[in-house]
């Protein structure tokens, strides 16, 4: 939920958001993406950290959805989408134990 809601929040007005998931080695992966203007490069890492520069809110929930992901085996990450497409996408994977 929290993805989503950063993308409608920090997404362009109107804009789209959009989420995939799929199965990969092992594990689910779920990304969410919107179209804003993407991050400048070094930005993503830091907006998992507990109260980042710049946060809305708490600046808690990018941290929280890591280690959420963590503490199931998984991970999160967020990157600009690139392939020619505008916007930022953060997602997570976790092991499917199977």
């Amino acid at each position: 939920m929290n993805l989503l809601e950063n993308a409608a929040v920090h997404g362009p007005a109107g804009g789209e958001v959009a989420v995939a998931a799929w199965r990969d080695e092992g594990a689910v992966r779920v990304e969410v993406r919107d179209e804003g203007e993407p991050l400048p490069a070094g930005t993503y890492e830091r907006l998992f950290e507990p109260r980042a520069e710049g946060a809305k809110g708490t600046g808690l929930g990018l941290w929280i959805v890591r280690s959420v992901a963590a503490a199931w085996g998984g991970v999160a990450w967020g990157r600009a989408r690139g392939d020619g497409v505008r916007g930022s996408a953060f997602g997570f994977s976790v092991p499917t134990g199977g």
